[in-house]
């Protein structure tokens, strides 16, 4: 009887036929006979939540990668998307400048690809991305007439370039920060949500106002866009102090020096019971508004700069995290790696006790 070394000799086997043995690559024989790899599994959960449960689930705790995509000093690298879902978010938020990157009257493909491999590569890492494409659209606000086509146009790019990309994966806040009116905001929010539907019926948007946009006075004249119900979400930001003197960010935007003239730095946020109800009163009225029309709220921008002392700082980011967790909102912290808000350092990992301020841990 031959051997085994006789029969496989330099990849090569013999195999006795009813013709006669014959020779026959090793490699081969195991392509033809080895079983097909199993199917990967189904994705987790459904493809298209809706708002309420977008909200609710990986929303409840994402952070923004800000100060990068729109034109910022931030740095980023996709393996940081691993460090974010280890550390416990569901999601982030992406903000971008589409408008600055445009070739005539179309998006620039290259920047394009680039972005929506990042959301590719942020759901590989079980992330989802709230993207937002117009981060400090300053033109919008001053000339909302002659910019809104030009708004809603990058929206239909947009959604025609993300068709294949579930709504699990990707969803759209419709512009951040703006200064528009309740009538003009209500304009273009019905117009861009129509051009993302028109492609992807159930991905879910976002409408908001601007900076501090819990308190707006056009906030009661702002409509949600037709249909909306179950495919909108209110993003609200919040930088305040809660002192009586309307919004004061003279805590959380502090810089490495007085630069508000207070004669104390870094400023102290005592965190006293009339700021707390102070920030209480002012969100119940984006709160109030929400379950008015029927939409659930994602504080999608709030934290504090780097400068206020360890313990101040992270007794403000404890506060907030849970007045967010107390009203049913989502949080997203601002800010992931810059000098100035970061709450995680490259190459040192995330800030003392930041985790469990955002109760992560």
């Amino acid at each position: 009887m031959a051997t085994r070394d006789e029969l496989i000799k330099d990849g090569v086997v013999t195999v006795h036929m009813p013709a006669g043995p014959q020779l026959v690559r090793l490699a081969d024989l195991m392509a033809t006979t080895a079983p097909p790899p199993p199917p990967p599994p189904p994705p987790a959960g459904d493809d298209w939540p809706d708002a309420v449960a977008l909200n609710s689930g990986p929303l409840k705790d994402h952070i923004n990668i800000g100060d990068v995509f729109e034109g910022g000093p931030g740095s980023f690298e996709r393996s940081d998307f691993k460090v974010i879902a280890d550390a416990g978010f569901g999601a982030v938020r992406l903000p971008a400048a589409f408008q600055n990157r445009m070739q005539g009257s179309k998006l620039d493909p290259a920047w394009l690809a680039m972005i929506k491999g990042h959301v590719v590569a942020a759901a590989e890492a079980g992330l989802h991305v709230m993207l937002d494409p117009l981060h400090h659209y300053g033109a919008l606000s001053g000339n909302p007439n002659g910019e809104r086509p030009r708004a809603v146009s990058i929206h239909r790019q947009l959604a025609e370039a993300f068709a294949d990309v579930p709504g699990s994966a990707c969803s759209i806040e419709l512009v951040n920060e703006h200064n528009l009116d309740g009538e003009a905001a209500s304009q273009l929010f019905a117009e861009a949500a129509a051009a993302v539907w028109a492609v992807s019926p159930k991905r879910v948007v976002y409408i908001g106002g601007p900076i501090n946009s819990v308190t707006p006075e056009w906030r009661g004249k702002l409509l949600v866009p037709p249909g909306g119900q179950g495919r909108v979400i209110l993003a609200v930001h919040h930088y305040d102090s809660g002192t009586d003197n309307g919004a004061d960010t003279s805590f959380t935007h502090q810089g490495p020096k007085d630069q508000f003239g207070s004669g104390k730095w870094p400023v102290p946020w005592p965190g006293s019971d009339q700021q707390k109800a102070t920030i209480r009163r002012r969100c119940g009225i984006a709160d109030a508004w929400a379950k008015a029309n029927g939409v659930p709220v994602s504080m999608n921008e709030w934290g504090c700069m780097l400068y206020a002392t360890d313990e101040e700082k992270l007794k403000y980011v404890g506060f907030m995290r849970s007045l967010i967790a107390e009203l049913g909102w989502s949080s997203g912290y601002w800010n992931l790696a810059t000098k100035n808000f970061g709450a995680w350092e490259r190459g040192k990992g995330w800030r003392k006790g930041m985790l469990k301020a955002l109760g992560l841990t």
